[in-house]
């Protein structure tokens, strides 16, 4: 663009100018400044940027990049020229254009002379490149400062999602010792069954002892009835009235043991009954804990119930079961025997009649 007609924007032309000549240390005689004072440029011309949003800012102005920055650079980028444009573009009237071929002319004149004055320079920008480097340490600082900024907010963002995560927390924790209360009190229940539960099976284990002492009794009776029988059978010429009375003995054992047989089938379905309870309740309690909708501390609760029962001790009611299981095979053959008994009295006698007959 040509600012000939626009008085704002040449004056603005020169104020970069007179910037550039302020920043650079070489003043008026400069002709392009380093990253540090270019971005003190930017900012004090432009506004405000951050690190990432100067050095950008820098690559795109740097035309030659050679990592400096001349005002034709930052005019290029400030008014948004392609450079090329800018190279090609003829300069001024055929006058402009006569003075331009004087001043290239003088360029040329001054080139050779500054030349001479090369090592000169070099000596000058040994010197500068060390204000360069301090600059560009400092500059270093000021981004670990904004960096340490930064990391100092995303700390309290963290504390404050620590501090609500701990608040959700204690809620958590409160609601599970309530579950937890109340998962200890059907704990506590269902030890007390547990604990019925086994004073029953201890008394069912004690009747089958005692239904096993009623068996031997009634073996030992049968046994007694079974020889009474056999002498009866050997001694035929008795009198009918002893064959008679030896099997109405053999008769009542027959009934001692049936009875006997059937209290001890009882206590066998007794048990067998409580185990089958038992077995019950664990498959009611395990279906209520498996079921999803059920509410979470009907759960709970019928998995602490369910884990009481299972760790109670099955062997009193299985050892009742066995104990009662055995004395009815053995008062079964029992009975079998004294009615064996019986109907060797019965024949004995009818011999015995028929020997008194004859």
């Amino acid at each position: 663009p040509a600012f000939e007609d626009n008085a704002d924007q040449a004056e603005k032309i020169w104020t970069f100018c007179r910037k550039c000549e302020e920043l650079d240390p070489r003043g008026a005689e400069g002709n392009e400044l380093d990253e540090f004072k270019a971005h003190i440029l930017l900012e004090q011309l432009i506004g405000a940027v951050t690190v990432t949003d100067m050095r950008k800012a820098l690559r795109d102005v740097d035309v030659d990049f050679n990592k400096m920055v001349s005002l034709t650079e930052f005019l290029v980028y400030h008014y948004k020229v392609k450079w090329e444009e800018l190279v090609h573009a003829p300069q001024g009237s055929d006058e402009d254009q006569a003075k331009l071929v004087e001043a290239q002319q003088a360029v040329e004149e001054s080139q050779r002379a500054q030349e001479e004055s090369t090592e000169q320079l070099r000596i000058a920008r040994e010197n500068e490149e060390a204000s360069r480097q301090a600059a560009k340490e400092a500059a270093a600082a000021a981004d670990k400062a904004r960096d340490a900024e930064a990391e100092a907010k995303a700390h309290e963002e963290s504390a404050k999602a620590s501090e609500a995560a701990a608040k959700a927390s204690e809620e958590t924790a409160i609601e599970q010792e309530t579950q937890a209360k109340a998962s200890e009190a059907a704990a506590l229940e269902a030890e007390a069954v547990a604990v019925k539960e086994e004073t029953e099976a201890k008394d069912a284990e004690a009747k089958a002892v005692a239904s096993e002492e009623l068996a031997v009794e009634a073996e030992s009776k049968a046994k007694n009835a079974e020889a009474e029988a056999t002498a009866a059978e050997q001694d035929a010429v008795k009198e009918e009235a002893d064959a008679i009375a030896k099997e109405g003995v053999a008769a009542k054992a027959e009934d001692e043991q049936r009875k006997a047989e059937a209290a001890v089938q009882s206590a066998v379905e007794a048990i067998k009954a409580e185990e089958t309870a038992f077995k019950n309740q664990c498959d009611k309690l395990r279906g209520i804990s498996e079921d999803e909708s059920a509410g979470a501390v009907k759960r709970g609760t019928a998995a602490n119930e369910l884990a009481q029962l299972l760790v109670k001790d099955p062997m009193p009611l299985q050892r009742a079961r066995i104990l009662e299981e055995a004395a009815l095979r053995k008062q079964t053959k029992l009975t079998q025997a004294a009615a064996e008994a019986r109907d060797v009295a019965r024949v004995a006698a009818e011999s015995a009649k028929t020997q008194r007959a004859k």
